[in-house]
């Protein structure tokens, strides 16, 4: 339905084949993938512009990027501990090691990150 609203309404009244309305939903679809290819782009330069690197991400552990991202989530110590199953403990220990890798203590930082790893 969204893509119909800006379409001109003497197309509508038209006969269109399918080849037709996939080639136009497509382009639609590659405007999409196109602000989002460059919104990660966006991303990684401000990320690298703080230091925080490809070497550095790969750094973190497949349960530290659970916890990031559940942080981004906005999820509290409690509330990941118990999505992971492991002690409030465990997940400070695990938000310290992630800060100390990423030098950085913006939770906006975080966020940026979780939407490219």
């Amino acid at each position: 339905m969204n893509a119909l609203a800006n379409y001109p309404i003497e197309n509508l009244l038209r006969p269109v084949s399918l080849n037709e309305i996939l080639v136009g939903l497509d382009v639609g679809f590659k405007k999409k993938v196109n602000k989002a290819i460059k919104l990660i782009f966006e991303i990684q330069n401000d990320l690298k512009a703080k230091g925080i690197t490809t070497e550095v991400l790969e750094s973190l552990t497949e349960q530290e990027i659970n916890i990031l991202h559940s942080i981004a989530e906005g999820l509290k110590s409690t509330e990941i501990a118990d999505k992971l199953f492991i002690s409030t403990h465990t997940v400070q220990t695990h938000r310290k090691n992630i800060y100390k890798k990423l030098k950085c203590c913006k939770r906006t930082d975080l966020v940026k990150i979780s939407l490219i790893l």
